[in-house]
């Protein structure tokens, strides 16, 4: 099943994602089995009125930059396991040193899933 994201809402002042299809929190952690033979596809969608770009980072896959009502869809092969954050890379914060950095949104596992039930 695709999983569908509504990208970059603005609630309460602050960027977030929405799960849409999948997956129904608010800034979900994402995650995905490893192997040869998965597939895992992400669909974000820009519900926003300024333009997005979901990035994750250490896979170095992205959306193309999202304009409002536009979606991109990313196809991930995740053979690795690991964990990597996702971040809108259009919308930039500051930490608490002062360095600006891209928004955080979330979490992307891939795990190794052993045994029958697979």
């Amino acid at each position: 099943m695709p999983i569908i994201l509504h990208t970059s809402r603005t609630i309460d002042g602050e960027i977030k994602v929405i799960g849409l299809k999948g997956n129904m929190q608010v800034n979900p952690t994402l995650v995905s089995r490893s192997g040869h033979d998965t597939v895992y596809v992400l669909t974000v969608v820009n519900q926003d009125k300024d333009l997005h770009m979901l990035y994750i980072d250490g896979l170095n896959l992205h959306t193309k930059i999202l304009r409002p009502g536009e979606s991109d869809t990313i196809t991930i092969y995740p053979e690795k396991e690991g964990s990597y954050k996702y971040y809108d890379r259009l919308t930039v914060v500051k930490d608490n040193t002062g360095k600006e950095t891209m928004k955080l949104l979330g979490e992307f596992r891939i795990v190794k899933v052993t045994g029958d039930g697979w």
